[in-house]
């Protein structure tokens, strides 16, 4: 199983090398469905994502009133399913989120689950 998912690991990797997707800002931007705070300075948020895909928080920008959190995801330029499942990423602010709005990089604010 591990030597499975080390060929498809490299796999996927020589895909986006291949599709000239090797930033860490390549990919589409994906919404955030919903968050919640775990402490002061640490929110789990969820997304959707799909099979094949790397999904990774790729901007954090505080200010005075809101939190900008960009997720970008990669996916596989394969087929595969229309199924999207749910996966929770955690997010360390530099401050207490306190009163500050949650916006994703949609500029959509997500719902919160607290």
């Amino acid at each position: 199983m591990n030597r499975r998912m080390a060929v498809i690991g490299a796999g996927l990797l020589l895909v986006a090398i291949a599709a000239g997707v090797t930033s860490v800002s390549g990919g589409y931007i994906n919404g955030i469905t919903r968050y919640h705070l775990v402490d002061a300075r640490t929110i789990a948020i969820e997304v959707i994502t799909g099979d094949l895909s790397w999904t990774r928080v790729t901007e954090i920008a505080e200010t005075n009133d809101k939190v900008r959190i960009v997720v970008r995801t990669l996916t596989a330029p394969v087929p595969m399913s229309n199924v999207g499942r749910d996966l929770e990423l955690t997010v360390s602010l530099k401050e207490p989120l306190g009163d500050r709005m949650i916006i994703d990089g949609n500029d959509h604010s997500p719902p919160s689950t607290d």
